[in-house]
């Protein structure tokens, strides 16, 4: 299980090229198939994202339900079985076993 995840891996955005929602996406992605991520990390909310990367918050919103989609997180944690998480989305176990990626 991840530790938390913080929001390190957001500075991977600047560096991804496209649509501002698909490199945040991108740059999600890519932290968790470079294991930055850990499944049971709880993303930013998409208010703190928006306002670190200094974009829209529906930039955010779309590139989170484009994640949400993919399976790359969810709104329960996987670690606390039951547990909706209030406004939150975790890394799901799924996103890493498609992934590649052992915890």
């Amino acid at each position: 299980m991840g530790d938390g995840g913080g929001d390190a891996w957001l500075r991977r955005f600047e560096g991804e090229p496209g649509p501002l929602y698909m490199r945040l996406l991108a740059a999600l992605e890519r932290a968790i198939g470079e294991g930055e991520l850990q499944p049971g990390d709880q993303l930013p909310s998409q208010r703190a994202a928006a306002q670190r990367l200094g974009v829209d918050f529906t930039t955010v919103t779309r590139a989170y339900a484009l994640a949400r989609a993919r399976g790359l997180c969810c709104t329960v944690c996987y670690t606390c079985p039951g547990q909706v998480a209030p406004g939150g989305l975790w890394l799901s176990e799924p996103a890493f076993q498609r992934q590649g990626v052992h915890s």
